[in-house]
Formats: C-alpha cells, structure tokens, sequence
C-alpha cells in the first residue's frame, strides 16, 4: 500500500475492458491498435467505429463516472470537445490478467486497473501531442474504462442496449457461433462441396458501399493465400471499424492458415455458419477466412452449418 491511498485487490477471472481512441490519434490509429493487439495478457476482441452527432454529449457521458475531481475532467475534455470530427474508434478487449487498484482518497476514491492503466500511458506517450520542450502534454488520444461496470455503461452509451452481456452471452447453447449472431433453434450440419459455398463482398468505398454475393475464389481473402496480399490489405483499410468490426489483421489470418485444422479440439462445435440463398448454394455468414483456407488447402467437401 502507498500512503495508505493504494491497494492491490486480488482479481482472478479475466475482465473485459473498453479503450475509446479520440479523433486526435485516428493519424495514428493503426499502430495504436497493433499495441494493444499485442500488449500481454490483453486479448483484442473488437474494433468498430462510433459516429455522433453531437460530441460534447457524448463526451459528458462517458465521463459521467469517472471518480476523479469534476475541475479535473473539465480540464482534461476541453480539447476533445473542440474536436470536427464526430468519429470515435472503439476497442473491446479482453484483460487476462487484472491487477486493481484503490486509488484517490474521499468520495474520489475508485478502483483502478494497473495493467489497463499502464497500456494507456504507454500510448499517451508515444501518440500524444508533444510540447515544444519534446514533453508529452495532456491532450490525451485514448481512454480507457477502469472497471467491467465502466464497460457494462460505456457500451449502452454505445448503442448496445444489453451492454457487456451483448458480447459475452452464448447465442446457442450447443453450437460455438459468435455474439453478433442472433440466436437460432433450427438449423443443419451438412457436408456439401466447398464450391457451392460463397461469401459477401463489400465494394465501393467506406462513405459509399454496397455488397454483392461472390465465389470464394474472388475474395480478397483468397487472394491473401496466393500471394496477392496487398488486396486483403487494402480492403481491410478501407472498411475496417466501419462494415468489417472483428478484429482481423494480415498477421492473424497468416498464422490462422499455418497448420489450419478444420473442427479439431477444442473447436469441434465451432462450423462455417452459412444461409441457402438458393437451391444448394450456400452464402457464408461467418467463418471466411477458415472456408478460404480449406479452399485452399483443396478441400472438395466440407461440413457446415446452415440455418433454418
């Protein structure tokens, strides 16, 4: 303990943490991500992108609970609020390894994150704006929650009207399918040929877009895997945060296809998720980047799961 104000609490299940980067980092935004992507014990979940119509509320919300002195939080949004820019990037992450801390004293005191709190200020200083004496100031590009209640709130404001538990429930309780998918009661399990299945594109650019159906071998996922990188790349670029919100990356989907077993332990539940949008012909709703490889691979036949 530090002058009786600090407290190391004991925390042994992960938590999930929420890091908010202002418009003044998004120059920066994809090395502040790879960071965080790879930061110890901090597993990246989810990347999107927030537009507001009005800044200076939304600031006021999200700052509503934060336990520090109010002259303090008008001092350190004041130049956030000045901001033209109405989009927020948005990272959802997963901390493994939680080390809490009381700090503060009086009706300011509140538990902090020290493993959050130490990422944060490895960003703040290398993308902060600098002072004239090379000093980083105080005009910060990125917040981060303290607690799971801060993510729980954070993410209504958001726009997720059951906060964290839209991310952590189970959609179906026999099946491995993602948060994003509803959850459904019918489907089935069936092995069809690996060239009836397809996959959406997305075209256009991210202010004007518009998505068509296409074989695999088209995608720029595909493309990744014979050597035409630089499409993946670029598509990524251009849709990520906005109509692409998991969090794929070049590096991710390159040690995916190493070794890439189809249905093996411990993801024996975990199927390429597909609609029939016409008669034997199949448009996959997750689960790319695996159906390219087995593509890939050769594959002729493969199991998956089709909704009813």
């Amino acid at each position: 303990m530090k002058n009786n104000q600090e407290k190391f609490l004991k925390i042994n299940k992960p938590q999930h943490c929420v890091f908010i980067l202002w418009s003044n980092g998004f120059k920066n935004a994809p090395e502040i991500i790879d960071i965080i992507r790879d930061y110890p014990e901090i597993e990246l979940q989810k990347v999107f992108l927030y537009q507001t119509n009005n800044i200076k509320k939304f600031i006021d919300q999200v700052y509503a609970r934060d336990d520090v002195p109010r002259v303090h939080l008008k001092k350190k949004t004041k130049y956030i609020k000045r901001s033209k820019n109405p989009n927020i990037a948005v990272v959802l992450a997963k901390n493994h390894n939680p080390q809490e801390i009381l700090r503060g004293r009086g009706e300011f005191r509140h538990i902090e994150c020290q493993r959050v709190k130490d990422l944060k200020d490895k960003i703040r200083n290398q993308f902060n704006p600098k002072k004239t004496n090379g000093d980083r100031t105080e005009e910060h590009v990125i917040h981060a929650t303290d607690s799971e209640h801060h993510v729980d709130y954070l993410l209504k404001i958001l726009g997720y009207k059951e906060g964290l538990q839209h991310f952590t429930k189970t959609s179906n309780s026999i099946l491995s399918v993602p948060h994003h998918i509803k959850s459904f009661s019918h489907f089935t399990i069936k092995k069809v040929p690996i060239n009836s299945i397809y996959c959406h594109f997305i075209t256009g650019t991210r202010h004007s877009f518009s998505t068509e159906i296409m074989p695999l071998e088209d995608s720029p996922h595909y493309k990744f895997l014979i050597g035409q990188p630089k499409v993946y790349e670029k598509y990524l670029k251009e849709f990520h945060g906005i109509h692409i919100t998991d969090d794929y990356s070049p590096e991710k989907f390159k040690q995916l296809a190493e070794n890439f077993s189809y249905l093996s332990a411990p993801n024996q539940l975990n199927y390429i998720l597909t609609d029939e949008f016409q008669l034997n012909k199949y448009v996959i709703r997750n689960g790319l980047h695996r159906a390219v490889i087995l593509k890939n691979q050769g594959c002729k036949e493969i199991p998956i799961l089709i909704k009813q």
